[in-house]
């Protein structure tokens, strides 16, 4: 008992380094981006994308908005400059504490859990609530990832010459969606165990 306590506390310990490290990576990120991107007059956006097996490596640029695009064949990446005005640097300082936040909200919940565990309050309603907001946000990631890439299809397409041969990838990821249903069904679990903790301190 005293073994799987300590094992709990480091854990714990772990988690919450981890949550203190995400906030301020992601603080120094957005510093050093909205820095850059008020230096420089245009930044490098990187997109994955699905093409086919074509040796294509410019892309015209319909208006004089965007510059061309260069294809990376190697990393299926679609790589090229935007320019560094207020709505761009809006745009994309959103897009990324939106994706950063998920992270750090994501290990608040999880630190919370293991901070009950190693008072030893296993089976609460709180880590079920706790064990709620993962899932439902690991469930509609899969989501989030699709409608960000097909915003991004939009804008690319209106400025830039794709064809048919080539598209930015908007694949659903089933892996993460199913772990956020698995992990609803660990709750089905937890709730059942504080039903039979319940009635085991009425027989008591």
């Amino acid at each position: 008992m005293t073994t799987s306590k300590s094992i709990l506390k480091r854990i714990s310990q772990a988690v919450n380094v981890i949550w203190y490290l995400e906030i301020i990576a992601g603080t120094i990120f957005i510093a050093a981006f909205l820095a850059s991107a008020n230096i420089r007059k245009q930044f490098i956006l990187m997109l994955p994308v699905d093409f086919a097996q074509l040796n294509l490596r410019k892309i015209e640029s319909l208006n004089s908005n965007f510059e061309n695009a260069k294809l990376d064949g190697y990393s299926g990446t679609l790589v090229f400059h935007i320019e560094s005005n207020w709505k761009n640097i809006a745009s994309m300082t959103g897009v990324y504490i939106l994706l950063m936040g998920i992270f750090i909200f994501i290990t608040y919940h999880i630190r919370q859990i293991f901070k009950n565990f190693e008072n030893n309050q296993h089976f609460i309603n709180n880590n079920i609530i706790h064990l709620r907001l993962i899932a439902g946000i690991i469930t509609i990631m899969p989501i989030v990832q699709i409608v960000l890439m097909l915003v991004a299809n939009h804008v690319i397409e209106d400025n830039l010459k794709l064809g048919p041969f080539l598209n930015l990838s908007t694949s659903f990821n089933y892996g993460i969606f199913i772990a956020g249903i698995m992990l609803f069904s660990v709750i089905e679990i937890f709730k059942l165990g504080i039903e039979l903790e319940e009635e085991q301190k009425l027989t008591v």
